[in-house]
């Protein structure tokens, strides 16, 4: 077997979207690899607890990094590894200098988001979630001799027992005491700025759907991050709508899932939600509603990985007008949830990534002559220098 080595890094709790997709792919891959994950991180990871391979953590100290760096290089070692897979810029930052000492192949993969241009050090493979970030990785000159594979985030379906999702079902309706004939609209994110405007844009949703007749209450579902943020978006929420950060329903939120009658969603969260067959919702840019994910918008959402970046040519009106056609019947619902579970099992599903994974480490292992190696000491003051901002921001309250 290939003895792989991934390296992630978080500066928060270590509850990333990027942690969960590090978790399922891995999950996937544990038959086929001799695989561990390093987490370089403040605080042991919680989405990676359970996971079918080892787990070890290295303390994450902006000012200690030629320490961090130190660490890597002897657990690399230890393991045997032939390959480092770096699933974010700062752990492939941090995992190079030790890999490179070593002569080990490396892999990045860039779980979506703005495709990073600045000081992202070159690398033999790629894989990438999105379209998107393939574009911008194609134009870096520094990236000119990697192998660039596109291979979209996958996600394992929610798995929860039958009666317990009734159970946590029925106990979110009745704390946010919905009528029976209520339309349930979850969006599950981190109360965080990041994520304010699709809260904006799933009360928008919800309000114009009651102004239709419907019935429709959204809840926000999520832990509280940012007070500041909870307290925006409960004001927008008035008395239709809910807030919900109560640790009985943002831990395993995902399991709430089939309790909704309909979720707006982006990244990964739309795609474990499309396991559940619910009639799907994600941001559009530059729009005060979300999109109804259909046959006719999926592969350009799917495009910037259904993300707050999403574009469309479109209109609010027909926006609303898609969304009330998919929600008005009870048939009508089933169909979008239809599709949706249709998308998952053709596009999500995690166990159609293994065979791209595996083509990756097929090759022998070796050595690349970086074209632009980590300036460890540079790279240890640009991350204190960070360290410092986002202090000064939280202090600020800004942050």
């Amino acid at each position: 077997m290939r003895r792989v080595t991934f390296v992630i890094s978080s500066r928060a709790q270590g509850t990333g979207g990027h942690m969960h997709s590090l978790r399922d792919i891995t999950d996937a891959l544990a038959p086929h690899l001799d695989a561990r994950i390093i987490c370089v991180c403040t605080t042991p990871p919680p989405a990676l607890k359970g996971a079918r391979v080892p787990v070890e953590v290295v303390e994450y100290r902006p000012e200690a990094t030629p320490r961090v760096v130190a660490q890597l290089y002897r657990r690399l070692r230890a393991h045997g590894a032939e390959w480092v897979h770096a699933f974010d810029s700062l752990a492939l930052k941090l995992a190079l200098p030790a890999a490179d000492a070593l002569s080990l192949r490396v892999v990045l993969t860039l779980c979506g988001g703005p495709t990073p241009q600045r000081d992202l050090p070159a690398v033999d493979d790629v894989i990438l979630f999105s379209q998107e970030n393939l574009r911008g990785l194609q134009a870096n000159p520094r990236m000119r001799g990697a192998r660039m594979r596109l291979v979209p985030n996958r996600v394992r379906a929610v798995e929860v027992d039958a009666e317990a999702a009734l159970a946590r079902g029925a106990a979110l309706r009745a704390h946010l005491n919905l009528p029976a004939d209520a339309l349930l609209l979850l969006r599950i994110n981190r109360m965080s700025a990041v994520y304010a405007p699709v809260m904006h844009q799933t009360l928008a949703l919800a309000r114009a759907l009651r102004e239709r007749g419907l019935p429709v209450r959204a809840a926000l579902v999520g832990s509280p991050n940012d007070p500041q943020i909870v307290d925006e978006v409960t004001r927008l929420a008035g008395s239709d709508d809910a807030v919900v950060t109560s640790p009985e329903f943002t831990h395993r939120a995902a399991e709430l899932t089939p309790a909704a009658d309909a979720v707006v969603g982006t990244g990964r969260g739309l795609m474990e939600a499309a396991s559940a067959g619910r009639p799907l919702f994600t941001p559009i840019a530059g729009y005060a509603l979300p999109a109804l994910l259909d046959a006719n918008n999926f592969e350009a959402l799917h495009d910037t990985n259904f993300s707050p970046r999403n574009r469309l040519e479109t209109s609010d009106a027909a926006l609303l007008e898609a969304a009330d056609a998919a929600l008005r019947t009870d048939a009508a619902r089933a169909a979008s949830g239809a599709f949706s579970r249709h998308v998952f099992e053709t596009r999500f599903d995690v166990r159609a990534a293994i065979a791209p994974y595996l083509e990756v480490y097929a090759s022998a292992p070796r050595r690349r002559p970086w074209q632009a190696p980590v300036d460890v000491s540079r790279l240890a003051l640009s991350q204190a220098v960070e360290a410092a901002r986002v202090a000064l921001a939280a202090r600020s309250g800004r942050g």
